[in-house]
């Protein structure tokens, strides 16, 4: 995987140079630009989101940069996993799977999957905001996941419909028990939610010029609750 100095020699500029691009700080010149993301193409560099996200999070340097980047097609599309208030666990298998899509699959090439893990407690509005702010600049699909059947009347999900992209809803089964965290039956759940989270994928892939705000819902084969014993 391609880095930031990768970048700067490709572009025969300093790292400094690129990061202050990447950054969206001022004062990088049209020709250096232009350097910058031609090597950005030629390597297939991915900036590194999540550590843009705790920047921001700090107040630090603009952020405005990303949604430019991947409006001039520099960054790869990417969708968005949400996840609310969900098992580490079960999380980790939807991003697998999610993850997995965009590598076999034909339809998903050049995709990428960012997670973004809402929790609960004192931040959680401030949190939320700055991640649907997020999500609207730099991502072109949503793949909403939620520890409960009823999405209409959740406030949560309407955040998500208004960012006004397609999106996919994984839902749990409400019939399905509970799943211990000890034994052989997460390890089968799991594998369940890769393949879905995998064909969640690929269905926004497929169709990433869907109507905007359609959402499409997907029932997950657990109640996403788990027992630790």
């Amino acid at each position: 995987m391609a880095t930031i100095g990768d970048v700067a020699r490709q572009a025969g500029v300093s790292t400094t140079l690129v990061s202050r691009y990447l950054n969206g700080v001022k004062g990088v010149s049209p020709a250096s630009k232009e350097k910058i993301e031609s090597a950005i193409r030629e390597l297939q560099y991915v900036p590194d989101e999540s550590a843009r996200m705790l920047v921001r999070r700090r107040g630090g340097a603009s952020t405005s940069q990303p949604s430019e980047l991947a409006a001039r097609g520099v960054l790869p599309k990417s969708i968005a996993l949400v996840c609310e208030d969900a098992d580490f666990q079960l999380v980790n298998a939807l991003y697998a799977g999610a993850k997995r899509a965009t590598w076999t699959d034909d339809e998903c090439d050049g995709w990428q999957i960012l997670l973004f893990s809402i929790g609960s407690g004192e931040f959680r509005d401030k949190d939320e905001d700055a991640t649907m702010d997020y999500i609207r600049r730099t991502c072109k699909a949503v793949l909403g996941v939620k520890n409960e059947t009823d999405t209409r009347n959740c406030a949560f999900h309407k955040k998500l419909r208004m960012l006004a992209l397609p999106t996919v809803f994984m839902l749990p089964d409400s019939s399905a028990d509970p799943v211990h965290r000890t034994g052989d039956a997460i390890k089968a759940v799991c594998a369940r939610l890769e393949r879905s989270a995998g064909d969640a994928v690929r269905r926004l892939c497929q169709t990433p010029t869907t109507a905007p705000g359609s959402a499409v819902e997907f029932i997950l084969p657990c109640s996403f609750e788990v027992i630790d014993e």
